[in-house]
């Protein structure tokens, strides 16, 4: 069973998820880091609309909605 995003044979089972990510160390470091990364991007984002800066708000949101559509190649969308 390799892993689903760069076909290693060394996968990491997660206790969680079990089985179903099925993704190798390396990648499962840049899923993590992504999934931070979405969360900060969001954050950001709020942080700017309480300031009433919508532009930046909205360009924020756009990178964190192109990062979630980016790792579906990993196992489902970013929550």
């Amino acid at each position: 069973m390799p892993c689903i995003n760069c076909g290693s044979e060394w996968i990491v089972v997660t206790k969680k998820n079990g089985m179903r990510n099925k993704t190798c160390a390396d990648c499962r470091a840049i899923q993590v880091d992504e999934h931070t990364k979405y969360h900060n991007l969001q954050d950001e984002a709020k942080k700017l609309i309480e300031q009433f800066k919508y532009d930046l708000a909205i360009k924020k949101l756009r990178e964190s909605k192109q990062l979630r559509v980016d790792s579906t190649r990993f196992f489902g969308k970013l929550s």
